[in-house]
């Protein structure tokens, strides 16, 4: 079961990183579009990608290494502060884009 479980946290490691670099990419083409509202969502969607995947990360080193075992249970805190901002950046997105523009009137 630990070997199934490395390989998935390696595998969503590795895809975080893919999303990263695509996301990235998305919003080096959307400077050409100039439209404000659509980079700003773009640069808050790749930060709340890279979170996610700093999260993925750290739990998948967590787990390969045993560090839990070793230090106990304040290796995870690192993991909770990752999702902790995925949280308030992606409450942000729906508070200031998804919002309907009458809403803040």
């Amino acid at each position: 079961m630990e070997f199934i479980e490395l390989v998935f946290g390696f595998t969503n490691s590795l895809l975080g990183f893919a999303m990263v670099v695509y996301t990235a990419k998305t919003l080096k083409k959307s400077y050409a579009n100039d439209n404000k509202k659509l980079i700003s969502y773009v640069k808050t969607t790749l930060l709340a990608i890279m979170f996610l995947s700093a999260y993925s990360f750290a739990h998948f080193l967590r787990e390969a290494l045993e560090l839990k075992d070793k230090f106990g249970p304040i290796v995870e805190i690192p993991e909770y502060i990752a999702i902790f901002f995925v949280f308030l950046i992606l409450l942000g997105q729906i508070i200031f884009f998804d919002a309907p523009d009458d809403f803040f009137k």
